[in-house]
């Protein structure tokens, strides 16, 4: 999969200058009355986790990334709890479907044609990477990350139906001052999943801090996490198939058991010709199912393996392909990305903020 992403985004924000006498105390004709409460409904200001507000907020800063040696934004957004994504490096390395991605998932809703999930880059809602109306978060440079804020509830209500299940926002250190440089490799106990990357940023203010720019990006080239040929449960292709069904009054749910030599049943690279039987699979006392030849010139024999409850489920023997021989434990994944930002103060009322995203990405 290659994936390129190119966003330009720009704001300008204006405010008008309190009154000369105003103060934080109302007048009655008893005297002032100090001010009891502040109800704040929309802020910049930093917060930390908390879950006494009537939208709570989980917050993951830099420090929190830095001490557990996450290098990915997507890494660092599944430490929320309520983000169960389906579609990580971890869990797609035998999928069809956003091979290799970290797609915000909140709540786990419908990943494959939009989770309901907003993403926002300093509160500016991003252009979608992928299908499905989703934001592959490889695509942001992890080391210009201040924090990210995730906040479950209530925000579709300003945000629109997008946001149902709720708003991952991503803060840039747009205050950054100076350069930093990180580099790190690790593989696993096995001897793959090597993954090497490299990143820089440099941040500066200018012209009395009314102006301020920040620029980095990062490279990433981690390999597959294999199965089948480093690992020995792969090896022998463990793992659980359907035995049969209940009666139609329990429901007729499926019966799992665990085994050894499973295979995907009716699967192979020279195609399958058999007799349907109730339920999908190899007709009892129906003809012999027969594969061709590797040349296409004549057919043979073909060894079903058992028990035959459904084409779809994964049987124990046969001749089917088993079910780890092409599969990664994790997606490899190669990816460059690079940031800028722009921001500063027009005048003392008026500011302005413009970000540039590129990055690409194969997986």
């Amino acid at each position: 999969m290659l994936t390129a992403s190119l966003c330009w985004s720009t704001h300008a924000l204006a405010q008008q200058a309190p009154p000369a006498d105003a103060s934080t105390s109302t007048s009655t004709g008893t005297g002032d009355q100090p001010l009891q409460e502040v109800t704040v409904t929309g802020s910049r200001i930093r917060r930390t986790t908390d879950f006494n507000t009537p939208t709570p907020t989980t917050v993951v800063d830099t420090t929190t990334m830095e001490n557990l040696g996450l290098i990915n934004v997507g890494q660092a957004a599944l430490l929320s709890p309520a983000n169960v994504s389906t579609f990580t490096p971890a869990n797609t390395g035998n999928s069809n479907f956003f091979t290799g991605s970290y797609i915000p998932d909140l709540r786990g809703l419908n990943p494959y044609f939009g989770s309901r999930t907003l993403l926002l880059i300093d509160g500016q809602r991003a252009v979608n990477s992928n299908q499905g109306d989703s934001f592959d978060l490889n695509l942001i440079p992890q080391i210009l990350v201040s924090r990210i804020d995730t906040v479950t509830g209530g925000a579709s209500a300003a945000y629109g139906s997008g946001a149902i299940a709720g708003v991952e926002n991503v803060i840039l250190d747009s205050k950054l001052e100076g350069g930093k440089i990180v580099g790190d490799f690790d593989e696993t106990s096995h001897s793959d999943g090597r993954d090497r990357h490299l990143g820089a940023a440099y941040g500066h203010s200018l012209f009395d801090n009314r102006i301020h720019f920040l620029i980095g990006g990062e490279y990433e080239n981690s390999d597959a996490v294999g199965c089948e040929q480093t690992r020995s449960w792969c090896a022998q292709n463990q793992g659980a198939y359907v035995t049969g069904t209940t009666p139609p009054a329990s429901g007729s749910a499926d019966i799992i058991a665990y085994g050894s030599n499973i295979r995907s049943n009716f699967n192979s690279q020279s195609g399958v010709l058999y007799t349907l039987g109730a339920f999908g699979g190899a007709l009892p006392g129906g003809p012999q199912p027969v594969t061709l030849s590797s040349d296409g010139s004549f057919t043979q024999p073909y060894s079903v393996g058992s028990p035959q409850v459904s084409f779809a489920d994964p049987v124990q023997g046969g001749q089917g392909v088993p079910i780890y021989q092409y599969a990664n434990l994790a997606a490899p994944v190669n990816r460059g990305t690079g940031m800028a930002s722009l921001s500063g103060a027009i005048t003392d009322y008026l500011n302005f903020k413009t970000n540039f995203l590129l990055a690409r990405e194969e997986t």
